[in-house]
């Protein structure tokens, strides 16, 4: 049963009204705020060496020679692979019918 002692213990981990609140807000948008930002550089690094050009690769891109190895993992039989250049192609198979045949988009 609740008494006097047991309800002042929970008033350490509250928040108070107000002003904590906001300086606990402050300090979560100010985190945030470090996330994204971080995550962009990494997105623009990994955008950048995706469009760095390889001689040894005959001149392509990473994202040319990935989307060349996609390509040719799909043809030996691998559906995963399959599933991923279609969906980039923006053909991939959306709903199976009730004959089990894939519809197309």
């Amino acid at each position: 049963m609740a008494n006097e002692k047991n309800l002042q213990r929970g008033t350490a981990t509250q928040f108070r009204s107000g002003e904590e609140a906001a300086k606990n807000g402050k300090k979560g948008g100010i985190a945030s705020g470090e996330k994204r930002r971080e995550n962009k550089r990494l997105r623009d690094i990994m955008k950048s060496m995706l469009e760095r050009v390889e001689p040894e690769w005959g001149g392509l891109t990473l994202l040319e020679q990935a989307a060349l190895m996609q390509c040719k993992a799909a043809a030996q039989g691998d559906l995963k692979a399959f599933e991923c250049v279609t969906k980039i192609a923006g053909e991939y198979l959306t709903d199976v019918n009730d004959k089990n045949e894939f519809a197309w988009d």
